[in-house]
């Protein structure tokens, strides 16, 4: 006879990268809702230089203290660190202060990520590589640091946020459609790996979400071609069957979902959320 499935995480400890902000923010605090205490390690303004052509919102240290009050507003724990997933003794420090606050790891979240918008030619080699380490290689540096105490349990998750940039490929964004797909492959590897195990691996991938970067992208737009933001705004709303765009507390609904044992099943999965629309 099997065990009923949990209805909740109580107990669990979820950590997640880039957490202190737009889709991150929002799984953190799902989680919390569902029981998780919660690690979070986000890059904040203070401690990042953008580079040529990169478009991404790094929120200032006073919101990452701002999400650990509104996870513990709920009445959960929450550790925040200010680091780069790209340095692997910065998620070192990261497991081993989540484990002497908490004792134990459960799932983890790959949620941090940074993009740019350049065509191939002369696209600055830096800024390709900052795309690709921080959405691909970071990803491996936390499965790295983080599996060994969900296979020690005896029970985990990864979940990685991935997009549908990870199965198309769209002008301008050559270096993060690249770091999406090399994701997915590498989610599709970690699963295949752990198949014989209790911990799954998948990816979300949705399309394009409500954030604090959203903004961004669409005043970059506007002023490529010469149109007023909120035209510009709108003409992104319209690409989409339902006329909007995705929030992250959607995005964060589908990840509390694989993280309760009645999704033990799914593994390797890209989980895309798309509003109908076939890219």
């Amino acid at each position: 006879m099997t065990e009923p499935a949990r209805l909740d995480q109580t107990g669990r400890v979820a950590v997640i990268t880039g957490g202190a902000s737009g889709i991150g923010r929002a799984i953190a605090l799902r989680l919390a809702q569902a029981g998780c205490a919660v690690a979070i390690i986000s890059l904040t303004r203070e401690r990042v230089r953008l580079l040529p052509a990169e478009m991404k919102y790094f929120p200032p240290g006073d919101e990452l203290l701002q999400v650990q009050a509104a996870v513990e507003a709920i009445g959960q724990r929450c550790l925040v660190m200010d680091g780069d997933i790209t340095v692997p003794a910065d998620l070192e420090r990261l497991v081993q202060q989540s484990l002497e606050a908490f004792g134990r790891l459960d799932i983890l979240v790959n949620c941090a990520a940074t993009s740019c918008v350049h065509p191939v030619l002369d696209h600055p080699r830096e800024t390709w590589q900052r795309v690709i380490d921080v959405n691909l290689v970071g990803a491996f540096n936390s499965v790295q640091a983080v599996l060994p105490h969900l296979l020690r349990n005896g029970w985990g998750r990864v979940i990685n946020i991935g997009s549908t940039a990870a199965s198309a490929g769209f002008p301008g964004y050559s270096a993060y459609c690249a770091a999406k797909h090399g994701l997915l492959g590498f989610t599709r590897a970690l699963a295949a790996e752990l198949a014989s195990t209790p911990v799954t691996a998948n990816m979300v991938s949705p399309a394009t979400v409500e954030t604090p970067s959203s903004p961004i992208f669409a005043r970059y737009f506007a002023e490529q071609e010469g149109k007023t933001y909120e035209a510009k705004w709108q003409e992104m709303l319209e690409a989409y069957p339902q006329q909007r765009l995705i929030t992250a507390e959607e995005v964060a609904e589908l990840v509390h979902y694989l993280t309760r044992d009645a999704a033990r099943a799914i593994n390797g999965e890209d989980l895309r959320i798309t509003m109908g629309s076939h890219w």
